[in-house]
């Protein structure tokens, strides 16, 4: 079932970042699987609610068995969803690239992340919550 938002045109028009920044993210979330099926407006609500964070290579965006906060979408770059083994050597799970989710949302509040994600190359991701 889909959700409809009404978005103030205080929003879209906002001094925080220009309506063609707002635009190309919002095109970006919409090629992305996660939010594939979301409307322009309610993508367009989202990029201007979140947070676009840049990270160094190696730098890690967050740490296995962390509470899930919050949900990533690549904007270019690439990360590696990493797990760690009891005896501490970390296994790459996948790797990640522009456009993709780093993790999907969780239904419950208590949920915690079954991996660590770092960076592979200085990237862009692009946090909503």
């Amino acid at each position: 079932m889909a959700a409809t938002v009404s978005i103030p045109n205080s929003l879209i028009n906002s001094d925080r970042e220009s309506t063609a920044n707002m635009r190309r993210r919002a095109s970006r979330m919409r090629a992305s699987a996660l939010f594939s099926e979301l409307t322009w407006e309610e993508c367009t609500y989202i990029a201007h609610m979140a947070a676009s964070k840049s990270l160094a290579r190696n730098e890690t965006f967050f740490q296995q068995g962390t509470p899930v906060r919050c949900v990533g979408l690549i904007e270019s770059g690439a990360m590696k969803l990493l797990q760690a083994r009891p005896n501490g050597e970390e296994v790459v799970l996948w790797v990640r690239g522009e456009g993709e989710a780093i993790e999907a949302p969780s239904e419950r509040r208590s949920a915690r992340r079954a991996c660590t994600a770092r960076t592979g190359a200085l990237h862009r991701s692009l946090l909503g919550g």
